[in-house]
């Protein structure tokens, strides 16, 4: 269990501010607010201790994601979110998250080596 410095829904990815040692939504808009190492697993209160998945298999069926099954799932430029297109814009992070199973089920495995757009 981890404190989320914001109110966060199931399935949002977040990254560990070092300066409050707390969980706060990801965006791939910036480096500072990347890598994301885990995943809420549940909806969360702002400063409330919730449960953060760091790596493994995880169920979204309640989100409906419909993922290309086999693709590559990234940090998304909308905070907290994932998608499977890659950020292009200048100055947005790469971030893979995982790989999707099934259209609803990944295997969340963030990888901390991120490429930066120019």
């Amino acid at each position: 269990s981890m404190i989320s410095t914001q109110t966060v829904a199931l399935g949002a990815v977040c990254y560990h501010d070092v300066n409050n040692y707390t969980m706060t939504p990801g965006d791939a808009s910036a480096a500072v607010t990347t890598p994301v190492v885990a995943m809420a697993l549940a909806s969360i209160t702002a400063s409330q201790t919730g449960k953060f998945l760091l790596q493994g298999i995880v169920h979204l069926h309640t989100l409906a994601p419909n993922w290309t099954i086999g693709g590559l799932i990234y940090l998304s430029e909308t905070t907290g979110a994932m998608t499977q297109t890659k950020p292009t814009t200048s100055g947005s992070i790469t971030q893979v998250l995982g790989v999707a199973i099934t259209k609803d089920i990944m295997y969340f495995n963030p990888q901390y080596v991120t490429v930066e757009h120019a």
